[in-house]
């Protein structure tokens, strides 16, 4: 078991990763072994990918491939959600660490096990001296201008609370990451926002002054990713209105770089995105469906793109090797893992943990969702908590059934993420955790079962007859599925259905027979 995952987002940047990770190899032998290493690539496709993959892979570290979009903020979540060890610092893929001072962050976490807060380190400047914060004041398109207090001119000081500070360097427990807003796009708005969220969250950001490092600021060659004002200047709006900030002086310190009919537009974009409207990430777990049930992934992802609720996203996680699932849409997120979750879920789990929407909804990669399920489920959810249906489809080699399952809970609904955080989530079990929630959910008080119609049905659950194997049924179902042969392949989806599911159940709720549940 790691005591400490240590994982740096990159793009382009093979030197960086390689030089980061061997100087701590090198300089910090008393913990080497206590450390797992994983790399978050932003750019998979890249000239330096393959390198970076080769190398991560040849030291026992974990190589994270993630392209749905540029930007700094996404690669450093995903080092604390990919994190193995219960404690994570995330580091700038061009970062030295001064010697002894990961042992003495492994050694603050354990003798401090309930601490919350975030923690940071001096930067050591090329002149070797040190700055330990930022102070609150914009410098140009940078909310925050380097300082340095006395108290942390001696590596064996104690830790004493900052404002805020650069982001090349961050620790805390894996469990107590807030995060960057997932709409931040490219570069900017990391320093600040993130301090001022664990403030607002009744947490501190503490300098620990022997947690010292160093940041390679120079590049001959510059940025391999786009730096851009109009990115900063977005991502400042939605962290400021996230978090109830005043917007003005954003307007003034962007107003030499960015037309104000631009920056206007801008707000209203975001402010369209940040709508009180509730957004839903449906989730969606799969794994060796290829080449032979590659018409499920197609079918399910365009049951998706069919709902007419308009602020959703679908979330992919693929954890088979060797299969790649490659598609680009603004409102599906695919995340490829190079190796298996130990249960399923853990894997729904990790899958809720990556979206901040504020609603969750169970998509099956081998079912068919009718257009109106989300919109339905919303409208049908109201003030509660968890909407669940007690009626569905059932098709079993192409013959529809209207099932009745009242009195029981099939995983159909949608929940609030707020429930589904507190009553914890998944169990760490692949057998019964649909089951499981259900019963968390229903002791909470705020659920709200109905049965329907058959014309109101929105969801058809296939069994039998999909050419591909099914998770219901034996225990070690999720076990045999891992023993299965695996076909290595990309995968780029086409969405479709192979029939037209609402005219078989119109054509259905005429004369199916109804199934007890």
């Amino acid at each position: 078991m790691y005591k400490i995952t240590i994982g740096m987002p990159t793009y382009d940047d093979f030197d960086g990763v390689y030089f980061t990770i061997n100087a701590i190899r090198l300089f910090h032998p008393e913990v080497v072994d206590d450390i797992e290493f994983l790399v978050v690539d932003n750019h998979p496709s890249g000239l330096h990918a393959a390198m970076v993959k080769d190398f991560v892979k040849n030291i026992g570290g974990f190589y994270v491939p993630f392209d749905k979009w540029t930007s700094t903020s996404v690669g450093k979540n995903l080092v604390f959600k990919f994190a193995n060890a219960p404690y994570a610092m995330c580091v700038d893929s061009h970062i030295l660490i001064a010697p002894g001072a990961i042992a003495r962050l492994i050694e603050y976490f354990e003798q401090n096990g309930d601490c919350r807060d975030l923690l940071q380190g001096p930067l050591l400047n090329n002149n070797m001296t040190v700055s330990t914060h930022f102070e609150p004041v914009w410098r140009g398109q940078m909310w925050g201008t380097w300082s340095s207090d006395k108290r942390g001119r001696d590596r064996d000081s104690p830790p004493f609370e900052i404002p805020m500070q650069g982001t090349g360097l961050m620790a805390c427990r894996k469990d107590a990451w807030l995060g960057f807003n997932d709409l931040f796009r490219g570069f900017g708005a990391q320093a600040g926002y993130i301090h001022e969220k664990y403030k607002k969250a009744g947490r501190r950001t503490i300098c620990l002054p022997f947690l010292r490092w160093m940041h390679r600021f120079g590049r001959p060659d510059g940025a391999k990713y786009q730096v851009s004002a109009t990115d900063k200047f977005r991502n400042y709006i939605i962290g400021f209105k996230e978090l109830n900030l005043d917007t003005e002086p954003l307007f003034a310190q962007f107003k030499p770089a960015i037309k104000e009919n631009k920056m206007i537009e801008i707000v209203a974009e975001v402010e369209d995105k940040m709508s009180p409207t509730p957004s839903v990430a449906c989730l969606m777990m799969t794994y060796n469906r290829l080449p032979h049930g590659s018409k499920l992934l197609n079918e399910a992802i365009h049951s998706f793109h069919q709902q007419n609720y308009k602020k959703k996203e679908l979330i992919v996680v693929n954890d088979c090797p060797g299969q790649i699932i490659n598609y680009d849409h603004p409102d599906v997120v695919v995340i490829n893992v190079s190796r298996r979750f130990e249960s399923l879920g853990d894997k729904f789990n990790f899958a809720a943990s990556f979206t901040r929407a504020d609603l969750l909804c169970i998509w099956d990669d081998d079912d068919i969702s009718l257009p109106w399920r989300l919109s339905q489920a919303v409208e049908r959810l109201g003030d509660h908590r968890c909407w669940q249906p007690e009626a569905h489809w059932a098709m079993n080699n192409d013959v529809l059934t209207y099932v009745d399952m009242r009195g029981q809970l099939p995983a159909k609904g949608i929940f609030t993420h707020e429930l589904f955080d507190q009553v914890g989530g998944f169990l760490s079990s692949s057998y019964g955790i649909d089951r499981d929630l259900q019963s968390k959910m229903l002791a909470s008080g705020s659920a709200r079962r109905q049965s329907l119609s058959r014309e109101k049905c929105s969801y058809i659950y296939r069994f039998h007859g999909t050419g591909s194997y099914h998770h219901t049924g034996a225990i070690d179902k999720y076990e045999k599925v891992g023993e299965l042969k695996i076909a290595e392949c990309i995968f780029i989806p086409e969405p479709y259905w192979i029939s037209d599911y609402v005219r078989l159940v119109e054509n259905a709720g005429q004369t199916a027979e109804t199934a007890p549940g």
